[in-house]
């Protein structure tokens, strides 16, 4: 967890290094960051004093658009503050469709039989290993559109 500004500085261009092309799988791949970034973000006045109008707006976006949408924020910033307030009210939405997504996943596959593991874990617990069968089904599933 980031005690300061320069510790959310490194937390941000460690998230910004490790997920590369912000597919599904690739932010599956680096949840921990994702979910470490979105604490953090998530204890900001910035984003207590606008966590209504945050959740209005991503309301039909999936966490790979709204993950692409917040780099082009950042990138288009003018000044650093406006860049850190684009990571401060994005992530944690980004975190929260994540964890939607791969829950749906998980009873979607469950109904259809094809459920192969524990995707989720315990309720709560966030971590690589729980989500490693659905990155295992993202990352074929990529591979197939790029064969």
């Amino acid at each position: 967890m980031a005690e300061n500004n320069e510790d959310f500085n490194d937390m941000c261009v460690r998230l910004v290094e490790t997920v590369k092309d912000g597919t599904t799988g690739d932010l599956i791949r680096n949840v921990d960051i994702i979910h470490e970034v979105a604490e953090y973000c998530r204890n900001t006045k910035i984003y207590t004093q606008n966590k209504d109008k945050a959740d209005a707006f991503f309301k039909d976006m999936d966490a790979s658009e709204a993950y692409k949408l917040m780099l082009i924020k950042v990138i288009q910033a003018p000044i650093m503050l406006m860049a850190h307030g684009s990571v401060i009210l994005y992530m944690p939405a980004i975190s929260d469709k994540l964890d939607n997504e791969i829950r749906e996943k998980n009873i979607k596959d469950i109904k259809s039989g094809s459920y192969k593991g524990i995707f989720y874990g315990v309720e709560g617990s966030r971590g690589r290993k729980h989500y490693q069968p659905l990155l295992d089904y993202y990352l074929a599933k990529e591979q197939k559109k790029h064969v």
